[in-house]
């Protein structure tokens, strides 16, 4: 998913896993990081991913996901989130 791999993976995933959440597969987001799962398959409203994502909780700093992003991000998770990010692209 571009908006994670643009917006989230600095710091959660690669080398960097704050809060020990890597976001780079569907596994490891299901398992989620010291908080707990972030994401809740089928079920936006309940993910803590997106609760933080629509709160512009998330990211950090000053960008944050236009609504655009935030709706990509949204229907993910309401699809059953499953992109695996860690899967090449051509």
């Amino acid at each position: 998913l571009p908006v994670l791999a643009q917006h989230c993976l600095s710091c959660h995933g690669g080398f960097r896993q704050r809060a020990d959440l890597d976001l780079r597969t569907r596994a490891t987001a299901l398992t989620g990081g010291a908080s707990g799962p972030a994401v809740v398959p089928g079920k936006p409203d309940q993910s803590p991913l997106w609760k933080k994502v629509a709160a512009d909780e998330m990211p950090k700093g000053l960008t944050k996901l236009s609504a655009a992003e935030k709706q990509v991000l949204r229907d993910w998770i309401a699809g059953g989130a499953k992109l695996d990010l860690a899967t090449p692209r051509v």
